[in-house]
């Protein structure tokens, strides 16, 4: 079931999911310098990621004006 939604996704949020998998929890702008995909691309991928669950978005604890996006444990598919 989870294989199948993921080959669903663009390649983008593909992506943007293999690299949160890989590199853990990061901002926006850290997961703009791993993809090096358009801002505009990755805001596509990552709305598609949060709408299916697949990511969630938390303050940071050290700055409240940061969004960190990491895969959340254990994943709820909706």
């Amino acid at each position: 079931m989870f294989a199948f939604i993921l080959r669903t996704l663009p390649p983008s949020a593909n992506y943007v999911f293999y690299v949160l998998d890989r590199l853990g929890p990061m901002p926006r702008y850290s997961i703009l310098d791993e993809t090096n995909l358009p801002d505009r691309t990755l805001g596509y991928a990552l709305d598609i990621l949060l709408k299916r669950g697949l990511v969630v978005r938390m303050l940071d604890k050290k700055d409240a004006r940061l969004r960190i996006y990491q895969i959340p444990s254990p994943i709820i598919i909706t």
